[in-house]
């Protein structure tokens, strides 16, 4: 059952993915920036849903957990929580920021951070899968 609500989490990661494409491809690097963060949310929350069973409440929470689940094990390098909370920080920007320039570089580092992500999470759900067949 948690495999099932963790690939419904992917699968949304897949389609605000699929937004955040059509927004960079536009240069609309500041609204894919924010639609690209949700992909990545949503992409730690299904990781964290599959290891723990329960996703935490807060957004900080859910850093936090995935860092202990994930990171410190050596499973997902820590320069990938360093991505992650530049991407929160740009998402923050890209939101409320009405003064912040976006770049493409920004929505580059979010784009390698989701695919990254997307990847580590279909792997990790696979497993899930062969394990609940065993």
């Amino acid at each position: 059952m948690l495999r099932r609500e963790a690939e419904g989490y992917l699968d949304l990661a897949e389609t605000y993915f699929e937004s955040f494409k059509m927004l960079k491809q536009a240069n609309m690097y500041r609204v894919a920036v924010d639609v690209g963060y949700n992909a990545v949310e949503l992409c730690i929350k299904a990781l964290i849903l599959l290891r723990a069973g329960e996703i935490p409440r807060t957004h900080g929470g859910i850093v936090k957990k995935f860092g202990e689940i994930y990171m410190k094990s050596g499973e997902i390098p820590s320069e990938i929580g360093r991505k992650l909370h530049l991407s929160f920080e740009n998402r923050n920007k890209a939101r409320y920021d009405s003064h912040a320039r976006i770049t493409v570089e920004d929505a580059d580092d979010v784009e390698n951070l989701i695919k990254f992500l997307i990847g580590f999470l279909e792997r990790e759900i696979r497993r899930a899968e062969a394990c609940s067949r065993e």
